[in-house]
């Protein structure tokens, strides 16, 4: 929305002042209307106070300052009901220092367009006015780097000085990649300390929604811990990895959206039915194909482990292909898309699927997120890194455990860092991931176990604020499957509702860990129920 820059030259600080410019609503407006200042000329700003109002095509949108000084509006400022484009400059925010050195009249300049597309006259613009560098600085003229809205938004959250980068974008415009890697950094990471990682709500105040893509399953289980050879019924669930991860968002109160395929029968009906009651939207699957993918389940007992067969050839979903689902419609107005590594292993043509879905999200200015899922009976190892690594330059937040990076993606650790615990292990790895990768985030699921139903269970988060590692529970298993998505259910939400690197992951880690004591692949847990195991209720006592 708007950034200010100081810059070192010759051992000497000239300090610009901050441009307040006019961002992109929705990531698509370009044009629009400006509505109220809620600050006053000369009245100090806080980092997140309200700044001002302005109107795009659908909805009036309050925006928020990324950075605290006292406010200059600028003389051309356009009245309320004004017309504004994307990158108008609106005025600055001074340091005190720079107050003293300017009257407000100075520090105003015309509006900028950044992308004159319009049919209108330009509007004239004069230069800021840069107060004089401090005694014994060398005033040495300097260039304002452009940048775009959506990377100056993204440098906010990052805490990336974008003044020091050099573009890679048309133009010399710094672009959100630019600003990514040199997030990916340590040498051009801004200091972080005491600063909460959080990502933001819809600017509107909106309830935050996610869409998450995969294919739905009934689950058949053998009851009492019978084998298959032995059993003479079946338990029939319906599930999903993606599935399981929205029923959690739901759980939690956010909007949950599914997009699958099942079959335009009875028990199609029934698969969309179960979604529903746990508050899932199931508007966008879609009634096409003959069958259902089903998986049966023989739930072992130590030292017998459980066992899984698939029988998912052929299924609705795996019979998608390309232009048949209208992602813009499906993911306009929502702010999070989740996949996982089923999906793109069930037919040749489910990665050009997945890339298609991938590829609006990220255009419409959705976050991204992959489960790496790796499947052994879906696809080999050599299969699977392949497609996955083509896929990766899509995904904002990877999540995974360690064997699965390594199988998928290829990476392992140092030699010399065999020794070292797993969580130092998982921090290394995850460091590689977002260098090679350029993930925002990476989240591994850790588990220490030597049966079945009883293992230590503790996750780790690293971002660009640093690595976060949850506490770690102790886990007697009821239904360990499910528990994985469990975690990038409650992940998402963490991140979603602007949880910070710590919270987040308490949050998830405890989420997983109560999904053990849960049958079936869903969690049905509340947040609060969460939140008291983060702050150590064990769950020994009866409540009453």
């Amino acid at each position: 929305m708007f950034g200010g820059f100081r810059v070192f030259h010759g051992g000497s600080l000239l300090i610009m002042p901050i441009e307040i410019i006019v961002p992109r609503l929705g990531w698509s407006m370009e044009e629009g209307a400006f509505i109220a200042w809620h600050k006053n000329d000369g009245e100090f700003v806080h980092a997140g106070d309200a700044l001002f109002s302005i109107e795009g095509d659908k909805a009036v949108q309050e925006i928020e300052s990324i950075d605290s000084g006292i406010l200059r509006i600028g003389a051309d400022c356009p009245k309320p009901g004004g017309s504004i484009h994307v990158g108008d400059l609106l005025g600055h925010l001074v340091s005190a220092a720079e107050s003293a050195l300017k009257s407000s009249p100075a520090a105003t300049t015309a509006p900028f367009r950044a992308s004159p597309t319009s049919s209108a006259e330009p509007v004239a613009k004069t230069p800021p006015v840069t107060p004089p560098p401090p005694v014994g600085a060398i005033s040495t003229p300097t260039k304002t780097p452009a940048i775009s809205p959506r990377a100056l938004r993204v440098a906010g959250e990052l805490g990336v000085d974008w003044s020091t980068l050099a573009s890679t974008g048309r133009g010399g415009r710094i672009r959100e990649r630019d600003i990514r890697a040199a997030a990916n950094s340590n040498r051009l990471r801004a200091p972080s300390a005491g600063h909460e990682f959080h990502r933001p709500l819809p600017i509107d105040g909106a309830q935050p929604k996610a869409v998450f893509f995969g294919e739905l399953l009934m689950r058949l289980t053998t009851r009492q811990y019978e084998r298959f050879v032995q059993a003479r019924e079946l338990e029939i669930r319906y599930t999903g990895a993606e599935a399981n991860a929205a029923v959690s968002l739901a759980n939690f109160g956010l909007d949950a959206y599914t997009v699958s395929a099942v079959p335009a029968n009875d028990l199609g009906q029934a698969c969309i039915n179960y979604l529903r009651q746990h508050g899932v939207n199931a508007d966008h699957i879609s009634r096409c194909g003959t069958r259902l993918g089903t998986f049966y389940l023989e739930t072992g007992s130590p030292p017998r482990p459980s066992k899984v067969i698939y029988d998912r050839a052929g299924s609705a979903f795996s019979e998608l292909r390309p232009g048949q689902i209208d992602w813009q419609t499906v993911l306009a107005g929502k702010q999070w898309f989740h996949w996982s590594g089923t999906a793109p292993a069930l037919s040749p043509t489910m990665p050009a699927v997945v890339a298609e879905a991938c590829t609006v999200a990220k255009r419409l200015g959705l976050r991204v997120s992959c489960d790496l899922n790796y499947r052994s009976k879906l696809w080999s190892a050599q299969a699977a890194r392949k497609t996955m690594t083509s896929l990766m330059h899509h995904v904002d937040v990877l999540i995974g455990n360690e064997e699965h990076i390594q199988l998928v993606l290829g990476i392992e650790t140092k030699p010399s860092a065999k020794n070292a615990s797993q969580a130092d292990r998982c921090t290394q790895t995850a460091d590689l991931l977002r260098t090679q990768f350029d993930f925002s985030d990476v989240a591994v699921t850790m588990r220490d176990s030597n049966d079945t139903t009883e293992h230590l269970w503790q996750c780790l988060l690293v971002n660009p604020q640093g690595a976060f590692v949850s506490r770690a529970y102790p886990v007697a298993s009821v239904d360990r499957i499910g528990a994985g998505d469990a975690f990038s259910g409650a992940l998402i939400y963490g991140m979603l509702v602007r949880m910070s690197g710590q919270e987040a992951i308490e949050f998830a880690a405890a989420a997983g860990c109560l999904k053990h004591s849960i049958h079936g692949d869903f969690n049905l847990v509340s947040r609060d129920e969460v939140l008291a195991l983060t702050q150590g209720e064990s769950g020994h006592r009866v409540q009453r």
